[in-house]
């Protein structure tokens, strides 16, 4: 008995701990529900939908849940419908449903200002970007100059690092002893090879290879994701301004512990430039490095004093680059590989894949030019980026209030 006696305690504990368990599932799931009706409700009535499964108990409710599962039937079944046939038509989506216009309307996209149709509206909806990223002003946020100019004008310069960093990073992973096998998470390896070199052409050497920096990163990159969805799938836009900053708590705490490695290199750099700046064509000038640290520094001498960016607003915004550069070329790479090795054709493929780059990747340290030449490669990646975007098909969002009007799709939210 009075063994019994003592266990009632432990059950009620299990008891309560269960009980909170079902009721935060069950709150999750009606807030993501109510946001999800919400999100319906701003939608145009009369616009068609695809993957409806019947009239009753919430289809586009259902639809937009579904499509965790369908993967691309309902974009097929949109074309055939309706896109074909110079018809718009909604594609459902957990995060937002998207109004999909025909081919017809291109035109029509492409002619509107950017206070009318903004990718920045579409950014800071998915990624709640001015309560995640750096600052110092909503401006800054959306400020990808950097990227567009100094990265497309040094590329071919950096061709060479990143082929050194590539070549460091899978000798350490995959390594190098023909006769020593290893097993190897590949599409880990993958992901970190990727984050090594765009790390080198952000912060270059030796901070690109500092394991705690790594990782750090990868730590910002996972909260990052994590708060996204939260953001995107739980708080609804009333609640946006409150709840979101409670979401940056935990972030900001892990963007500290990354930035701490990087901060001393970005002062010492900051100092090493203004010294340049101040003596120019002196014997005392140092010699400074050619990455995307230092493209960020320069293009902040040129900015007013309200936009002028402090080492942290430098580092959030190394993070946010990286991010999205590791993000996409992980996962490009990441999904070819398993692409070809599901190919029945698959040793064919990897042996033509090895002669096109046997052949052109040693002429690219002296020739960046030549990677034009490697077709088999850009045609893997195109068809892989095809079939499996990284992207949605439509990234454009109405700002203006209530919406844009085109006499022919009719009105976009």
């Amino acid at each position: 008995m009075p063994l019994a006696m003592d266990s009632l305690p432990t059950l009620h504990q299990l008891y309560a701990t269960l009980l909170l368990i079902a009721a935060y599932i069950v709150a999750s799931a009606l807030t993501l529900i109510v946001v999800q009706l919400d999100r319906i409700s701003k939608l145009p009535p009369d616009l068609p939908w695809v993957d409806l499964r019947g009239k009753r108990w919430f289809p586009k409710l259902r639809a937009n849940f579904h499509q965790i599962v369908t993967g691309r039937q309902p974009i097929s079944e949109g074309w055939e419908k309706y896109g074909k046939h110079g018809k718009p038509f909604v594609l459902p989506g957990l995060h937002w449903p998207e109004v999909i216009l025909p081919p017809s309307h291109h035109g029509w996209i492409a002619g509107q200002p950017e206070y009318i149709l903004s990718d920045d509206v579409v950014q800071d909806e998915l990624l709640g970007l001015p309560y995640f990223a750096h600052g110092p002003s909503a401006a800054a946020v959306h400020d990808f100059t950097v990227i567009r100019r100094d990265l497309t004008r040094q590329m071919g310069k950096l061709v060479p690092e990143i082929l050194d960093e590539v070549d460091v990073g899978l000798a350490e992973y995959f390594g190098t002893d023909e006769a020593d096998w290893r097993e190897v998470r590949a599409i880990e390896a993958i992901s970190k090879i990727s984050q090594r070199a765009m790390e080198r052409v952000f912060v270059g050497l030796p901070l690109c290879r500092h394991p705690s920096y790594l990782a750090a990163v990868r730590r910002w990159m996972m909260g990052f994701a994590i708060c996204g969805v939260l953001y995107r799938a739980f708080l609804p836009g009333m609640l946006q301004p409150v709840l979101a900053h409670m979401l940056t708590i935990p972030l900001a705490l892990i963007k500290w512990l990354a930035l701490r490695k990087s901060l001393p290199l970005i002062r010492q750099r900051m100092d090493d430039f203004s010294h340049q700046q101040k003596g120019k064509g002196t014997e005392n000038d140092v010699r400074l490095p050619n990455d995307m640290l230092q493209w960020l520094i320069e293009q902040n001498t040129h900015n007013p004093p309200s936009e002028k960016l402090t080492a942290w607003d430098i580092g959030g915004r190394l993070c946010l680059f990286e991010l999205f550069a590791v993000h996409t070329t992980s996962t490009t790479l990441g999904t070819a590989l398993l692409d070809i090795l599901l190919n029945p054709s698959r040793t064919a493929i990897l042996a033509d894949l090895r002669k096109e780059a046997e052949e052109i990747l040693p002429q690219l340290p002296t020739d960046p030019k030549k990677a034009r030449e490697m077709h088999k490669m850009d045609s893997l990646f195109r068809e892989t980026l095809r079939i499996h975007p990284i992207q949605q098909p439509v990234v454009t969002a109405g700002e203006p209030r209530g919406g844009a009007r085109d006499t022919a799709a009719g009105h976009t939210p």
